[in-house]
């Protein structure tokens, strides 16, 4: 029996190699002539061996920093991991192109880097990574920059896992746009843009789950999160200490959408300014629906938010429902000029096609002046 469960051990062992999968070895010490097969021969380049995987192959990157010429796409379902992790492996696009893409269709996967200092412009999405499909986790996502969207990374499909995504900037998704994919357990910190400066969900974006958003800015809505046309989901999240210099949404800004934000916790988040619409605001929450459907929130914890116009805790447009939650300390700084300002826990504006509904919920010490 004993020599059977060896056997089967082996063989699990070399079962790769038993289906011609190879792995390849990257160091700083390497030369992309050599054979990569050991860590004897490395290359010197991420570039060379993924060039010379093929699908199913692993490629594993020493220590150390590998500025990239030029973005490396991904063709092939090829695994990518660095041996000791973002703290000590880092890949840099040299301010000047975007460092990775993974084509849609590719179950490739990328982990254990920090990578920094991507930059693209107008519609090439994502400065740091352009995913398409396959599996992104354990990154450090930093100092990448976009004057179009997705300053850290553009999600059309697949999904984010346990990565820090801190100090990027893009115009819509400072940190992550995505159109498509599941995000979860990340923290997004310090990421700036015009809406959804830590994240974008848009379209048919799966939604975001178990992460932190704290200390992003943005210029105009969604400090922390922004969902546009969409029925994403948040689901336990904490949304803390954003800003939007703009007039909507400091913690989260919803719009056109039917989406869901279940068991979160938004506090000390904040708007700046308004521009005598009337129905601005939302310190923590600005939320509106398309016709027919709802924006729900539920189970939510909303406190210590400000808003410089209406709604401390949350101003609803149209058609949500808030069940189930807490909402206290919020403050609003109520102007006479506007007919609806005010509303220190909530500020609701009801069209006529519409309806807001609030039920089983704590609302306490809130306040308006």
């Amino acid at each position: 029996m004993k020599q059977f469960i060896i056997t089967v051990i082996l063989l699990a062992c070399l079962a790769p190699l038993l289906n011609g999968q190879t792995t390849w070895h990257v160091a700083t010490n390497g030369i992309d002539t050599n054979t990569g097969l050991d860590w004897s021969s490395p290359y010197l380049t991420i570039s060379q061996a993924v060039q010379k995987a093929t699908s199913g192959d692993m490629i594993l990157v020493s220590n150390g920093v590998y500025e990239t010429s030029n973005h490396i796409a991904f063709y092939n379902a090829v695994h990518l991991h660095s041996v000791n992790g973002p703290e000590v492996t880092t890949v840099s696009g040299a301010g000047n192109h975007r460092i990775f893409q993974i084509v849609a269709g590719q179950e490739a996967s990328i982990s254990g880097f920090t990578i920094t200092n991507g930059y693209t412009t107008g519609n090439q999405v994502g400065a740091g990574l352009h995913i398409g499909a396959g599996v992104v986790s354990n990154c450090v996502i930093t100092g990448n920059i976009n004057s179009g969207n997705g300053g850290g990374v553009y999600l059309g499909d697949g999904l984010i896992t346990h990565c820090r995504i801190y100090g990027n900037s893009g115009s819509t998704g400072g940190g992550i746009y995505s159109l498509g994919g599941r995000v979860s357990h990340c923290h997004f910190e310090q990421n700036t843009g015009n809406y959804g400066s830590g994240i974008a969900l848009l379209n048919d974006a799966v939604g975001l789950y178990d992460s932190v958003l704290s200390y992003n800015q943005a210029s105009g809505g969604g400090g922390g999160i922004y969902i546009n046309n969409s029925t994403s989901m948040v689901y336990n999240c904490q949304v803390y200490s954003n800003t939007v210099t703009g007039i909507r949404g400091g913690g989260i800004y919803v719009n056109n959408s039917a989406a869901l934000l279940e068991n979160i916790a938004v506090f000390g988040n904040r708007t700046e300014s308004d521009d005598g619409i009337n129905y601005n605001g939302g310190g923590g929450i600005w939320c509106s629906a398309p016709s027919g459907k709802k924006v729900v929130i539920r189970n939510a914890l909303i406190y210590n938010n400000y808003s410089h116009e209406s709604g401390g805790g949350i101003f609803s447009y149209n058609s949500s429902m808030i069940e189930s939650s807490t909402i206290v300390s919020n403050y609003a700084a109520f102007n006479s000029g506007k007919i609806y300002g005010g509303g220190g826990g909530i500020g609701m504006y009801n069209q006529t096609s519409s309806t807001n509904m609030v039920r089983n919920c704590i609302i306490q010490f809130n306040a308006c002046a």
